[in-house]
Protein backbone atom coordinates (compact mmCIF):
# COMPACT_ATOMS: atom_id res chain seq x y z
CA UNK A 1 0.00 0.00 0.00
CA UNK A 2 2.55 2.31 0.81
CA UNK A 3 4.88 1.34 -2.17
CA UNK A 4 1.76 2.35 -4.54
CA UNK A 5 1.04 5.31 -2.91
CA UNK A 6 4.67 6.19 -3.40
CA UNK A 7 4.70 5.96 -6.99
CA UNK A 8 1.14 7.36 -6.98
CA UNK A 9 3.18 10.69 -5.30
CA UNK A 10 5.63 10.94 -7.41
CA UNK A 11 4.47 9.45 -10.82
CA UNK A 12 4.08 13.69 -11.96
CA UNK A 13 7.74 14.40 -11.23
CA UNK A 14 9.05 11.34 -12.78
CA UNK A 15 7.19 12.10 -16.04
CA UNK A 16 8.46 15.50 -16.05
CA UNK A 17 12.04 14.61 -15.53
CA UNK A 18 11.85 11.87 -18.64
CA UNK A 19 10.34 14.62 -20.50
CA UNK A 20 13.50 17.06 -19.51
CA UNK A 21 15.92 14.04 -20.66
CA UNK A 22 14.43 14.18 -24.16
CA UNK A 23 13.90 18.37 -23.96
CA UNK A 24 17.73 18.40 -23.46
CA UNK A 25 19.09 15.67 -26.04
CA UNK A 26 16.59 17.23 -28.50
CA UNK A 27 18.42 20.38 -27.70
CA UNK A 28 21.62 19.32 -28.04
CA UNK A 29 20.98 17.43 -31.39
CA UNK A 30 19.35 20.76 -32.92
CA UNK A 31 22.42 22.57 -31.71
CA UNK A 32 24.64 20.55 -33.80
CA UNK A 33 22.83 19.84 -36.55
CA UNK A 34 20.46 23.13 -37.14
CA UNK A 35 16.42 23.83 -36.41
CA UNK A 36 14.96 21.90 -39.13
CA UNK A 37 16.57 18.76 -37.97
CA UNK A 38 14.96 18.00 -35.56
CA UNK A 39 11.35 19.47 -33.83
CA UNK A 40 9.31 18.74 -30.79
CA UNK A 41 6.08 19.91 -29.41
CA UNK A 42 7.00 22.05 -26.23
CA UNK A 43 3.72 20.92 -24.40
CA UNK A 44 3.34 19.78 -21.25
CA UNK A 45 1.10 16.58 -21.44
CA UNK A 46 0.79 13.34 -21.49
CA UNK A 47 2.22 13.01 -25.59
CA UNK A 48 5.15 14.01 -26.53
CA UNK A 49 6.43 13.92 -30.04
CA UNK A 50 10.19 13.98 -32.05
CA UNK A 51 9.62 14.82 -35.50
CA UNK A 52 12.40 14.48 -37.99
CA UNK A 53 13.19 16.52 -41.08
CA UNK A 54 11.85 14.12 -43.30
CA UNK A 55 8.20 13.10 -41.70
CA UNK A 56 9.33 10.02 -39.26
CA UNK A 57 8.03 10.66 -35.64
CA UNK A 58 9.11 9.14 -32.44
CA UNK A 59 5.89 9.45 -29.92
CA UNK A 60 6.21 9.12 -26.55
CA UNK A 61 3.06 8.49 -23.99
CA UNK A 62 2.32 8.77 -20.70
CA UNK A 63 -0.39 6.33 -18.99
CA UNK A 64 -1.12 8.04 -15.66
CA UNK A 65 -3.10 5.42 -14.64
CA UNK A 66 -0.89 2.53 -15.33
CA UNK A 67 2.18 5.00 -15.08
CA UNK A 68 3.70 3.58 -17.31
CA UNK A 69 5.49 5.37 -20.57
CA UNK A 70 5.43 3.99 -24.11
CA UNK A 71 8.02 4.83 -27.00
CA UNK A 72 7.13 4.11 -30.53
CA UNK A 73 8.44 5.75 -34.07
CA UNK A 74 5.89 6.06 -37.15
CA UNK A 75 8.17 4.68 -39.48
CA UNK A 76 7.86 1.07 -37.52
CA UNK A 77 4.76 1.17 -35.59
CA UNK A 78 5.08 -3.10 -34.39
CA UNK A 79 8.37 -2.13 -32.79
CA UNK A 80 7.21 -0.41 -29.14
CA UNK A 81 9.21 0.08 -25.87
CA UNK A 82 7.10 0.55 -22.64
CA UNK A 83 8.34 1.26 -19.49
CA UNK A 84 6.56 1.12 -16.04
CA UNK A 85 7.35 3.19 -13.12
CA UNK A 86 7.76 1.14 -10.11
CA UNK A 87 8.74 1.23 -6.63
CA UNK A 88 11.85 -0.83 -5.95
CA UNK A 89 14.78 -1.34 -3.20
CA UNK A 90 18.09 1.11 -4.08
CA UNK A 91 20.62 1.30 -1.22
CA UNK A 92 17.93 0.08 0.87
CA UNK A 93 15.73 2.30 0.35
CA UNK A 94 12.23 2.64 -1.97
CA UNK A 95 12.92 4.22 -4.85
CA UNK A 96 10.33 4.87 -8.30
CA UNK A 97 12.37 3.82 -11.16
CA UNK A 98 11.29 2.78 -14.64
CA UNK A 99 11.05 -0.75 -15.41
CA UNK A 100 11.44 -1.93 -19.23
CA UNK A 101 8.57 -4.24 -19.45
CA UNK A 102 10.29 -6.80 -21.38
CA UNK A 103 13.36 -6.99 -19.90
CA UNK A 104 12.22 -6.45 -16.24
CA UNK A 105 15.65 -4.07 -15.89
CA UNK A 106 15.67 -1.04 -14.11
CA UNK A 107 16.18 2.23 -16.36
CA UNK A 108 17.18 5.40 -16.06
CA UNK A 109 15.32 8.43 -17.45
CA UNK A 110 19.06 9.30 -19.32
CA UNK A 111 18.82 5.94 -20.71
CA UNK A 112 15.34 5.53 -22.55
CA UNK A 113 15.25 9.33 -23.92
CA UNK A 114 18.66 8.32 -25.18
CA UNK A 115 17.93 4.89 -26.67
CA UNK A 116 14.85 6.08 -28.38
CA UNK A 117 16.19 9.01 -29.63
CA UNK A 118 19.25 7.52 -31.01
CA UNK A 119 16.54 4.81 -32.98
CA UNK A 120 14.80 7.71 -34.19
CA UNK A 121 17.78 8.39 -35.69
CA UNK A 122 18.92 5.44 -37.18
CA UNK A 123 15.14 4.52 -38.84
CA UNK A 124 14.63 4.79 -42.18
CA UNK A 125 11.25 5.66 -43.57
Amino acid sequence: MLRARLVQNQSAVRWADLLGQFRGFVLVIKSKEGDNFLRDNNSPTEHYEIEREDGITLSVDYDRELYRVTCSISSCEDDTWSFELEVRDVNENDKTVWIDRKTGLQVNDKKIAESAIRNLLRNKA
